[in-house]
């Protein structure tokens, strides 16, 4: 929830206007930002929807087992959105500590799998590698979640993918948005 928080904060502020928020936890799965500038409360249905739209880039549901690929455009800088960039930015500062040492996303066979699921078809010696470390599953232990996101690293900027490192890194930290409630 800290990586979402940050990353619609920092978007709203910086690409909306300086909008003053506040997050209030939801009780159940989440947190709910409220967003007090008068011009942004008394904003149209259609205008909320695009703000949603811009915000989301993890598509699909559970059953779509990569929900997001990066296209990138030479206009921009890093051939990213800025808003991409720099989200980019706060998960990579995150991710090592949340998703590798707290939820070790590499040391189940679901976790490898999901990842697995991510990577393309194309990079076969990479996949079938992550595939072997099923075989060694002992414990849920985060250094070893770790020491396979590093591992992973490298094998991808080896192989010159650094937009794969960073759709699954998104996928797994980037906010998911519930789009009813932040439009109605």
């Amino acid at each position: 929830m800290t990586v979402a928080m940050k990353i619609i904060t920092r978007s709203l502020q910086e690409d909306f206007g300086d909008c003053h928020i506040l997050w209030v936890y939801s009780g159940r799965r989440g947190v709910h930002c409220w967003v007090s500038d008068k011009h942004m409360r008394e904003m149209k249905y259609d205008l909320r929807s695009a703000i949603v739209s811009y915000l989301t880039l993890i598509k699909g549901t559970g059953d779509k087992k990569k929900k997001l690929t990066l296209k990138t455009d030479a206009k921009w800088r890093h051939g990213l959105h800025p808003m991409i960039t720099k989200s980019i930015e706060i998960v990579k500062s995150y991710f090592e500590k949340y998703a590798n040492q707290d939820q070790g996303i590499l040391s189940t066979e679901k976790g490898i799998n999901r990842v697995m699921d991510m990577l393309p078809d194309e990079v076969t010696e990479i996949r079938d590698r992550v595939g072997s470390w099923k075989s060694s599953i002992g414990s849920s232990d985060g250094q070893q979640s770790s020491k396979r996101w590093k591992d992973l690293v490298v094998m991808l900027e080896d192989d010159n993918n650094e937009r794969i490192i960073n759709e699954i890194m998104l996928e797994f930290m980037y906010p998911r948005l519930d789009a009813n409630v932040s439009t109605g």
